[in-house]
């Protein structure tokens, strides 16, 4: 490796740092690691209604920047009038699914489940049909019909890989959670110490 391009890595030494930023960081990640916590809990106890919140959520930004689009192609001047219709039609569409979603939610969580299951069911057409002649083959094959029948089972639940989805996040939010509360209480403890 070169000189002219050294190697610089991102360290936290809180022997570095005054008290008064010690303090600010161990409340920092107090308060993210007891929200991270809370969500997953939250999303693994009532599952039905963090995915209802997720889809007003969602809904609402889809309402909101579908209205900033349709603004957009009404009062824009100098650009051509494809792009204005463009933003028009995409604006309409918007504010169409963000209604749907923060009318019917569930709505927006199974069209969630169904992209999931399509997207697995093109994986493996696409694994089947790239399978190489040599030895890995099989895997191919295997990855492809795994993916093309886990995709036809999901169509039949979209909304069921959703929520599998959603305990993932909501153990990574836990698991996240307790490690930034370790790191409050333990951050800066040594430097302290030293």
């Amino acid at each position: 490796m070169s000189q002219s391009t050294p190697i610089v890595r991102f360290n936290l030494n809180p022997s570095l740092l005054s008290a008064r930023q010690v303090t600010t960081l161990r409340w920092v990640f107090g308060i993210g690691g007891a929200t991270a916590l809370i969500l997953g809990i939250v999303a693994l106890a009532f599952p039905v209604k963090a995915l209802t919140a997720i889809a007003w959520i969602f809904g609402l930004f889809f309402v909101f920047s579908g209205a900033l689009r349709l603004v957009r192609a009404i009062v824009s001047k100098g650009i051509p009038t494809g792009w204005r219709v463009f933003n028009g039609v995409v604006g309409l569409l918007l504010v169409a699914g963000g209604v749907i979603a923060l009318v019917q939610p569930a709505a927006l969580i199974d069209a969630l489940g169904i992209l999931i299951a399509i997207t697995w069911i093109i994986e493996g057409i696409a694994s089947l049909a790239d399978a190489s002649p040599d030895q890995s083959r099989w895997f191919a094959i295997l990855s492809g019909a795994l993916s093309i029948v886990a995709g036809l089972l999901i169509l039949l639940w979209p909304a069921g890989i959703v929520v599998v989805v959603l305990w993932i996040v909501a153990f990574i939010l836990i698991i996240g959670g307790i490690t930034q509360l370790v790191m409050a209480f333990r951050f800066g403890k040594s430097a302290k110490g030293a």
